[in-house]
C-alpha cells in the first residue's frame, strides 16, 4: 500500500504540471484539510516535491510552483547516469526493518523487510551504494529479477 504522504505527492504533482511558475498553492491547513491528512503528512509530500524541484517553500509565505527546468534537469541528469553504467545486486534477503527506514515509512522499526543492496558503477569504478528496506507486505509483488538486474522498481 503507497503510503498517503506519497498519494498526496502524486496527486499534487498532477495538479501542478499546468501551471505557470509562481503560482501559490494552497496553505497547508486547506491542503491537509483536502487530502483528510494530517499537517505533518502534508509536509512531507510538500517536501517530496520540493526535493524533485517541482516546488519551493518559503518560510511564512507558503508553496509556489517552482521555475521549469529544476526537475527535469535531474530527470535528464539521472536518466544518462542510468545509460552509462550498471547495477549490480549485493544483497537480497529478509532483514529488520532498521530504525531510520522505519520512521522513513511510518512503520514499527524491527518489522520484518526485504533488504535491497545495490551498487551502480561505470567505467571508472563504483559511485553508488543504494540500501533499499521494502515492507514484506509490498515486497511480495516486485519482480525478482527486476531487482536483481537493477531495473527501477
Amino acid at each position: 500500500m503507497i503510503p498517503l504522504w506519497q498519494r498526496i505527492a502524486n496527486l499534487l504533482r498532477a495538479r501542478l504540471s499546468p501551471l505557470p511558475p509562481g503560482t501559490p498553492l494552497p496553505g497547508e491547513t486547506a491542503l491537509a484539510a483536502e487530502f483528510g491528512a494530517a499537517r505533518m503528512t502534508l509536509r512531507r509530500a510538500l517536501a517530496m516535491l520540493e526535493a524533485e524541484g517541482l516546488i519551493r517553500r518559503e518560510a511564512g509565505r507558503g508553496s509556489f510552483v517552482a521555475r521549469p527546468g529544476n526537475a527535469e534537469g535531474l530527470i535528464a541528469d539521472m536518466r544518462e547516469i542510468g545509460a552509462h553504467s550498471a547495477v549490480r545486486l549485493l544483497a537480497l534477503d529478509q532483514a529488520p526493518l532498521p530504525v531510520h527506514a522505519a520512521a522513513a515509512l511510518d512503520l514499527d522499526a524491527g518489522a520484518p523487510a526485504l533488504h535491497i543492496r545495490r551498487v551502480r558503477a561505470d567505467a571508472a569504478g563504483a559511485f553508488s551504494l543504494v540500501d533499499s528496506f521494502v515492507p514484506l507486505s509490498a515486497a511480495r509483488s516486485l519482480p525478482r529479477a527486476r531487482i536483481a538486474r537493477g531495473t527501477p522498481i
